[in-house]
């Protein structure tokens, strides 16, 4: 049995959040995922050394997909996000899978 992925997902919206999750689900793919909202949250979240992919929204009330980023490859060079406006993903969630998965850590 495989260990389940361990995801951070930098999400304002529980629907949006849940929508991704819910593509995941549906193609199988076993994980846990912790949510969170803010700027100091999602950077106290990337010193999970367990840590294994980051899916990030695009444009947040205070916080934005682009500087997750940054702040991720600062602090996990070898570990990659994928940052996803949800209009897109709302049209294109089979898409949002495989290209989060191409973006693992």
């Amino acid at each position: 049995m495989t260990k389940p992925l361990r995801i951070l997902h930098l999400e304002d919206r529980p629907a949006e959040a849940e929508l991704a999750l819910r593509e995941l689900r549906k193609e199988g793919i076993q994980f846990t995922a912790k949510r969170v909202v803010t700027e100091a949250n999602f950077l106290a979240a990337l010193q999970d050394a367990e840590l294994d992919l980051i899916l990030a929204d695009y444009a947040l009330p205070s916080y934005d997909g682009l500087s997750a980023l940054v702040a991720a490859r600062q602090e996990r060079p070898r570990c990659l996000s994928y940052s996803s406006p949800a209009r897109w993903a709302k049209r294109r969630p089979s898409r949002l899978c495989s290209t989060a998965l191409w973006t693992m850590c």
